[in-house]
This record gives C-alpha cells, sequence and structure tokens, in this order.
C-alpha cells in the first residue's frame, strides 16, 4: 500500500513596507538607545549599537564579531567622533549629514 502524498498549498506573504519599517525601526532604537549591545569608544565619547547592525553593514565589524561575539565594546582610534557617528547613522538609516571638511572632493 502507497502512501498518499499530502499536497499542501503554500503561500508568499509579503509587505512591500517591510524594507522601510525595518529602517525606520532600526534608526529608532539607535535613537531611543534601545536593546544595545555593544558600545564604540572614541575621543573619549562613547556611541551605544547593536552589533547585529554593524555586522550587517561592515565586512570588518562582521568579522571581528565573528572572532568575538561576547565583545562589548570597540575602541576607535585616529578618527574624529563626529565621522564615526556618522558612518553609524548611515549604516542604521541609509543616509546622514556630513561636513564638507570630511569630504574628500
Amino acid at each position: 500500500m502507497e502512501k498518499a502524498e499530502n499536497w499542501q498549498s503554500k503561500y508568499c506573504l509579503e509587505s512591500k513596507q517591510h524594507p522601510q519599517q525595518t529602517t525606520i525601526a532600526l534608526c529608532s532604537f539607535m535613537e531611543q538607545q534601545n536593546f544595545v549591545d555593544v558600545a564604540i569608544c572614541c575621543e573619549k565619547r562613547v556611541l551605544h549599537v547593536h552589533k547585529v547592525v554593524l555586522a550587517a553593514n561592515s565586512a570588518l565589524f562582521k568579522e571581528e564579531l565573528d572572532k568575538n561575539s561576547s565583545v562589548d565594546h570597540v575602541v576607535i582610534t585616529g578618527c574624529e567622533f563626529s565621522v564615526v557617528k556618522s558612518l553609524v547613522e548611515f549604516m542604521y538609516c541609509g543616509s546622514t549629514i556630513v561636513s564638507d571638511e570630511h569630504l574628500n572632493i
């Protein structure tokens, strides 16, 4: 006796707003400091962020976090805090404001 195949219908559920909603939520989490799990230290200032956002947007951060996922802070030297903050803002929101002194035009 052969087992009858179970034919089930499958449906794809998608939301065209999902990418935008996710970006807005991540940006809000950064601004409100919700669920942060790592601190970026630069010029005696600290910026609390999410490891997953750093890893998703930077091959360097991903590589370092893969090596040691329990790290709770990262020290950045040789760069102004304002530049680091702008880079992190870009990672979260997809846009940032940068002064012309930091652009190589």
